[in-house]
């Protein structure tokens, strides 16, 4: 029996906001797999029903991960463990200079035996057979670590995505990722959702490059396509978590900077997002926004409330001003519906503007240059609508879920 056992940070639990992407993905895998195991690492916020018939969820392995006593069992076993004295004795002058970055070090330690320990007692529970089953991790982290630790010993192989946090080292201070030469030796593919992130790894580590595949993800036909204004507002929409990656601030700014200095145009900005951001930047755009640009921040309510909202909403642009990005599901949501975007060139946001679709700023640019690269989007309607056809086409081309999942499962299979 072909088994998948899928670890994800929480899915099919609302914690690590992971629902976007997997149940499409795994509509597509069981079509693939005789047998389908999710396995989330936390069983947090709300559930979502999966209803396919050979998916099952395990949730023994968050269970597991929350106990305190065998978290201190590993952690007194790892001062005797070459493995872990090896990654100090390689970093030492890093780790001693930065508390932090030690303390992350011995948590990804901890977590990833925490996983070889559970992995050890679920697969003879299982029924698992090395030879016909793969563990596949959702992100690049410390399951995927321990995973390939017992998959060295017994056989299992094991794959993992990579996306953002867990692909740049620059994402974390001091730009470190614990364990991450040791992680890439023993893993049997590593899926980068983008071809900038699979670069960043063949360069940083081109002894694994064997070992990365570049595996797009993708989403659904929405069904419909979003309009363009036509009553004179400029519409201006941006989507995300508002943590201080994504640069709402900077967004903002570079509004007030085309509000102010084109008085003549009326704007409209919505954001949708949740985030501990929020209250400083709604603080912000009270103080900053000039009057001929409304505005206004909407929580994240889901997938279907967000195509809701596309349906019944012209949109003349989609704004990504972020400082680092893999393949943010929230542009690849706008491209489906046929919105331009303009986007920051970083990671994954090359590949998602740079095609006809829409334009590239700086990757750290000034509020000026956003509102200078929002004046170059509108400044020709007819070019605007193009770009508008151009966006639909580039999902349909790169981003189509049941064409990427197909081929994902594909290679997952030959794994």
């Amino acid at each position: 029996m072909t088994t998948v056992l899928l670890f994800t940070g929480s899915y099919p639990y609302a914690a690590a906001a992971e629902n976007t992407f997997i149940p499409q993905e795994l509509r597509v895998l069981q079509r693939h797999f005789d047998r389908i195991v999710v396995v989330p690492g936390s069983t947090a916020g709300d559930r979502e029903d999966l209803d396919l018939p050979n998916v099952i969820v395990d949730t023994s392995f968050a269970d597991f991960a929350r106990d305190n006593l065998q978290k201190w069992k590993r952690l007194i076993f790892a001062f005797a463990d070459s493995e872990f004295l090896g990654e100090w004795a390689a970093n030492s002058r890093l780790l001693l200079r930065h508390p932090g970055a030690l303390r992350r070090t011995v948590g990804h330690y901890v977590q990833s035996k925490m996983a070889e320990v559970w992995m050890g007692h679920a697969f003879d529970r299982l029924g698992l057979s090395a030879d016909e089953s793969v563990a596949y991790t959702w992100w690049f982290d410390a399951a995927t670590l321990g995973l390939s630790r017992f998959g060295s010993r017994k056989g299992l192989r094991v794959a993992t995505r990579a996306h953002g946090y867990d692909l740049y080292e620059a994402r974390h201070s001091p730009p470190y990722i614990p364990f991450r030469r040791k992680g890439l030796e023993r893993v049997r593919r590593v899926y980068p959702d983008s071809e900038a992130g699979s670069r960043h790894l063949r360069t940083t580590y081109p002894a694994s490059s064997s070992k990365i595949e570049t595996a797009l993800l993708g989403i659904d036909d929405p069904g419909f396509l979003n309009g363009p204004s036509t009553d004179g507002v400029v519409r201006i929409f941006s989507c995300s978590f508002l943590s201080p990656v994504k640069r709402i601030d900077l967004l903002i700014r570079g509004l007030a900077v085309l509000g102010t200095q084109s008085p003549e145009l009326r704007v409209s900005w919505t954001h949708v997002g949740n985030g501990p951001e929020k209250p400083a930047l709604v603080t912000l755009a009270a103080a900053e926004l000039p009057s001929n640009v409304r505005w206004e921040m909407k929580e994240y309510r889901g997938k279907e409330a967000l195509h809701e909202f596309y349906r019944a909403n012209p949109i003349d642009m989609f704004l990504n001003v972020s400082q680092s990005e893999g393949t943010a599901v929230a542009l690849i949501e706008a491209l489906s519906v046929g919105i331009p975007v303009l986007c920051t060139s970083v990671g994954g946001n090359i590949e998602v503007a740079g095609n006809g679709n829409g334009m590239l700023i700086a990757a750290n640019p000034s509020p000026e240059e956003v509102a200078e690269g929002m004046r170059q989007m509108l400044a020709n309607p007819e070019e605007l609508e193009k770009r508008r056809a151009a966006s639909r086409a580039l999902w349909e081309a790169r981003y189509n879920a049941q064409k990427n999942y197909s081929a994902f499962a594909k290679s997952l299979r030959a794994v």
